[in-house]
């Protein structure tokens, strides 16, 4: 059986038509995969910078990895919490250089991490690369693993 692969490149949280490319077709769905998969990382860029408790743990699996560049590894609930606690408060934060990969039901999203935070009640700014490994659950995407480092 030959594995689909799609990818799309899109910039700037808005999906740019001329960036989309795609080899395969998804038959009877509604969206394309790479469309979804596009909503969900910025619907969960936009619950980083709202703090939304909520809305991360709907687009968090309960089992996710959650790797940041100093080597601290989380689960959902203790980076959730960080978030909710405002341990963790993201000023702004964007995703740039984008670069997603859709095989079946897992994708790959790589992308730089450019955010101002407080973290522990101090101001820094990151500039990072990011991996992020989604799984697509009960027919939505889910963040499944995360990892940052800087490559610089």
């Amino acid at each position: 059986m030959a594995i689909e692969r799609r990818e799309i490149l899109y910039g700037g949280g808005a999906l740019l038509a001329a960036g989309l490319i795609a080899v395969g077709t998804q038959v009877g769905a509604s969206k394309p995969a790479e469309l979804e998969l596009a909503e969900s990382i910025e619907a969960l860029r936009q619950a980083f910078e709202n703090g939304d408790g909520a809305a991360l743990n709907s687009l968090m699996d309960p089992s996710l990895s959650f790797g940041h560049s100093n080597g601290l590894i989380q689960t959902r609930a203790e980076f959730v919490n960080s978030v909710v606690s405002k341990a963790e408060v993201f000023n702004s934060l964007q995703y740039t250089n984008h670069e997603n990969r859709v095989i079946g039901d897992v994708a790959i999203a790589r992308h730089r991490f450019i955010a101002d935070i407080i973290y522990q009640g101090k101001p820094i700014n990151v500039d990072l690369g990011e991996l992020q490994v989604w799984k697509r659950r009960n027919g939505r995407w889910m963040l499944f693993a995360r990892q940052a480092f800087a490559d610089k």
